[in-house]
């Protein structure tokens, strides 16, 4: 029979269970579980349990929770693995066959494994299609895993990049209006390219024109040295850009690395390790929350998939509590709507593009949606889309992202946008590596967007192509946003202020830092032409109504007050340690309409130390911090998850 627990005098709580050794005609009970979840689920009613046993389970189609579920607790027992792909039998893995044997070289031939996909249940797989910054809306391909490790696409070098020549023909600039779609062209001179059997379905990945945006380009000829593209790239083609190609089976020549022929349908790839072949196949969500109330999902383990895992949409107080998300194509968590939806104690590692995102409230009323990511672990994303693709990904108003640890990724943490978002004890660490012009935390372009809060975390080894990498980049004009009591570490650049007004940066501390602030007048410059977007994005809200003139004092008279100019900024009480001074790179104009006072800054050898995301300092810094009046020391704060947080594997 079900387990029965009993609540109250009134009512009863049903517990169904599910085991990959289930029947889905059986009755739920821990004598006689389901084999689905979805099925799991469908049984339980409100309030219900629905255990989930240790195993594997192949998710192809979502597991739907409604709004009839309310306060369902859907948990694992032991370790539960939700899989959006097929594992390849060890059965159906050949050896090469002789015509790919000979494209390859010795040392791969002899350890380049096949496999026929149609013999494993394939019928076909989708196109390569472009990937990067301007491509928000693709889905990912398919990918393949081997012991929990994503493989590379065979890519020629296998490490780096090499350059693009010199430009004949920059195609067309769909930036600025030429969407002529013309191709580019440009000199590359390269053997290697002339060693490839054919160029059909090969890719050219790269920052094309600046280190912020990436995006792959289909090859569509080589003759003479000169190389033209399939397609325009989003900014156009300049000389001198690191690029690299994919997708070609000769370059097959390191472990790692596989190539899919998608018109004889098989599979060859060298192996990184000995463990399990996996490829990611659903593009679908796993599981789909859709007006749901006081749901609670914990324990669950998500891998190997190339939809959204997890998409969130309307209701109330979601929690997804102690979950590991791995290897996926694309952002793992996707919230849209309703109010009060939390991602607690979390684990995001190895993913294709970012980790949460966080939508919803109601901007005309400034109405928060009051979701959150707390105490969680994001750690190598935006591995395909390597740029604009952060941890968190933050609009609408209200948000919260507290105590989670950011590390080792190409580029942003926490993008934002909306209104009254709070960052604060947030360990950002090995950010921005492998991209320029940036922020561990960065909004821009809107003067509506206003009344987030950025404090007391800390931004620690944030050195990237040392082309504008920030720890806090409030770019292009962005206002009305709090920095305080923050701590920069070992960073190339601390913070940057692009011209905004009504910022206020006090109480940092900023320490090894080649230059703390870049606070700059562009609005009035370089950046004056941006005035109409500025208006139009402002028009889209109500901000001379009643709500956004209590809440943002002065927003509603912005146009008539030298908008495009620094004014009201604050940058006060902080501390920069072997970090010049905050007239480093100051815009006239910024001081004069600001208030820029109390700074202090010390050539002390003072030793800042952090260690699992404490950070703890020598008697010199010590006595130097105790020194400053008001000044509130980090000195042992404890910044990143300060509970438990499972584990990757």
């Amino acid at each position: 029979m079900l387990g029965l627990i009993a609540i109250g005098l009134t009512a009863s709580v049903a517990v169904y269970h599910v085991s990959p050794d289930g029947d889905d005609s059986a009755s739920g009970s821990s004598n006689a579980p389901v084999a689905t979840i979805s099925q799991g689920v469908r049984l339980a009613g409100p309030g219900d349990i629905v255990v989930v046993h240790e195993g594997e389970y192949r998710i192809t189609e979502p597991i739907l929770i409604g709004k009839d579920k309310a306060r369902l607790l859907l948990k694992a027992r032991g370790r539960v693995v939700l899989r959006g792909g097929l594992e390849i039998p060890k059965s159906k893995i050949k050896s090469l066959d002789i015509d790919i044997e000979r494209r390859l070289t010795k040392a791969a031939s002899q350890n380049v494994l096949q496999v026929d996909l149609r013999e494993i249940g394939i019928a076909a797989i989708d196109p390569l299609i472009a990937r990067g910054m301007n491509h928000r809306e693709a889905m990912a391909p398919v990918e393949l895993f081997v012991g929990d490790e994503a493989q590379t696409l065979a890519r020629w070098p296998n490490e780096g990049f090499v350059r693009t020549g010199k430009v004949t023909d920059k195609g067309a600039v769909p930036r600025f209006g030429d969407y002529s779609g013309k191709k580019a062209v440009f000199e590359f001179p390269q053997e290697r390219i002339e060693s490839w059997q054919t160029l059909e379905d090969v890719w050219a990945f790269g920052y094309w024109m600046w280190d912020w945006a990436d995006e792959s380009i289909p090859v569509e000829s080589y003759r003479d040295g000169k190389l033209t593209l399939g397609g325009p790239h989003f900014y156009g083609v300049r000389e001198n850009r690191p690029i690299y190609f994919e997708n070609v089976l000769e370059e097959l020549d390191s472990p790692g690395e596989y190539y899919i022929d998608r018109e004889r349908m098989r599979l060859f790839f060298w192996p990184s390790t000995s463990g399990t072949a996996h490829l990611s196949l659903n593009k679908k969500p796993m599981l789909l929350i859709v007006e749901a109330e006081e749901v609670t999902v914990e324990g669950l383990r998500f891998v190997t998939s190339r939809q959204f895992t997890v998409d969130i949409t309307g209701g109330r107080d979601v929690v997804l509590r102690n979950c590991v998300f791995r290897n996926l194509g694309r952002y793992a968590v996707k919230i849209s709507s309703g109010t009060g939806h939390r991602v607690e104690r979390c684990r995001f590692s190895d993913l294709g593009e970012g980790g949460v995102i966080l939508n919803g409230g109601d901007r005309d009323r400034l109405s928060p949606a009051s979701h959150e990511v707390i105490d969680c672990v994001f750690e190598n994303f935006s591995r395909r889309a390597r740029t604009y693709r952060p941890g968190v990904l933050v609009g609408g108003v209200g948000m919260r992202v507290a105590r989670c640890e950011f590390k080792d990724a190409p580029h942003s943490a926490i993008i934002f946008s909306g209104n009254d978002h709070t960052f604060e004890r947030n360990y950002f660490h090995d950010i921005l590596t492998h991209t320029g012009d940036g922020g561990a935390v960065l909004g821009d372009r809107d003067w509506s967007e206003r009344g987030t809060v950025i404090r007391e975390n800390l931004f620690h080894r944030l050195h990237g192509e040392h082309i504008y990498e920030n720890g806090v980049y409030l770019d292009d004009l962005i206002s009305g946003i709090k920095v305080l009591d923050n701590v920069f570490l070992d960073c190339f650049w601390g913070l940057m202020i692009g011209g905004g007004r009504d910022n206020v940066v006090t109480g940092n501390l900023f320490v090894d830092v080649r230059l703390s602030m870049h606070l700059d007048a562009r609005g009035l410059g370089w950046r004056a032409d941006s005035f109409e977007s500025l208006k139009n994005l402002l028009n889209r809200v109500p901000y001379k109504s009643l709500v956004w003139r209590r809440r943002y004092p002065g927003i509603e008279d912005i146009l008539d007050d030298d908008p495009m100019s620094p004014k009201r900024n604050t940058v006060t009480d902080n501390v920069l340690v072997r970090a010049g001074r905050v007239t480093d790179d100051l815009a006239p104009q910024f001081k004069s309409g600001g208030t820029i006072e109390r700074n202090v800054s010390s050539d002390s050898k003072a030793v800042f130390t952090v260690t699992n995301g404490v950070l703890t300092m020598d008697r010199e810094a010590a006595e130097l911090l105790a020194a400053i009046p008001g000044f509130n020391s980090p000195n042992g704060r404890k910044y990143g998850p300060t509970s438990n947080v499972p584990g990757p594997d």
